[in-house]
């Protein structure tokens, strides 16, 4: 992988981004701003699949 992200802990290549999606809607959830701060807010929106 030429310039893929790294962890904050060392020099390992950082994890894959999740999806998570609500099973009752099929929204997927969203981090405002990719902020970790204790209440961040979070946002649910339509997945869609790019055609």
């Amino acid at each position: 992988m030429l310039n893929a992200p790294r962890c904050a802990r060392g020099n390992e290549p950082a994890p894959p981004p999740y999806r998570l999606v609500a099973r009752h809607s099929g929204e997927a959830a969203e981090v405002v701003g990719r902020r970790t701060a204790n209440g961040t807010k979070v946002q649910q929106w339509p997945w869609i699949i790019p055609s």
